[in-house]
């Protein structure tokens, strides 16, 4: 069985958004790239979602951002 990982690209006008937000707090953020995982001679493939990582030292928030869609799914990690 073959599998194939593409990479796909963080959308900029996201970065660009998230880092005019956060430019005077102190929060650290992590951006990390999706993948899409094809596995060759079957119909599957799995999506992993872009996700941003937010930390104030005390709280961790991760957000996960898929290309097709609009919407944010958010986890508090405490």
């Amino acid at each position: 069985m073959k599998i194939t990982i593409e990479n796909l690209i963080f959308p900029s006008e996201l970065f660009d958004s998230v880092k005019f937000k956060i430019a005077l707090s102190k929060l650290k953020v992590k951006y990390l790239a999706g993948h899409i995982i094809k596995i060759h001679q079957t119909n599957l493939s799995l999506c992993d979602p872009h996700k941003i990582i937010l930390n104030n030292g005390e709280y961790t928030l991760l957000a996960y951002i898929y290309n097709d869609s609009d919407k944010i799914a958010i986890n508090k990690i405490v």
